[in-house]
């Protein structure tokens, strides 16, 4: 009995995404034919969190505890277009190559700090469009 309880909590993912509502059923959809199921973080500026310092250990502590209490092996970390927390559009000056470049670099930025934390662990990224639409980075 307490082994079937424990297959039941297992995930074989972490999100990390922005909390604006405009992108959580496109998102959740992809990621439920890419990996089953999920742990789900939704902070303003999503990926990004793990770049400021005030920030950084709550996001560590999440991926900590998926993993412990859920399995997961892949850490799925996504920015997105038109995000509030970079400012929106009006940040890059409606660039969307500038937009692009910024998310990339710190989406990069990001996995790094995953990876440090957690060698074991799988880090995929993407950029996602409001169109529903991703750019894997």
């Amino acid at each position: 009995m307490d082994n079937e309880k424990h297959q039941t909590h297992q995930c074989n993912a972490i999100l990390i995404a922005c909390m604006d509502f405009r992108l959580h059923r496109q998102l959740h959809a992809h990621l439920e034919q890419q990996y089953g199921r999920f742990d789900v973080v939704h902070l303003a500026g999503g990926a990004n969190n793990l770049l400021k310092p005030e920030t950084v250990e709550l996001m560590l502590h999440q991926i900590e505890l998926s993993v412990k209490l859920h399995g997961s092996h892949t850490v799925v970390l996504v920015t997105h277009e038109d995000c509030g927390d970079y400012g929106g559009k009006p940040a890059f000056k409606h660039d969307d190559e500038q937009e692009v470049a910024q998310h990339r670099l710190d989406l990069q930025q990001a996995a790094a700090v995953v990876t440090a934390a957690f060698l074991e662990l799988k880090v995929v990224t993407f950029f996602e469009r409001l169109d529903g639409t991703f750019i894997s980075l």
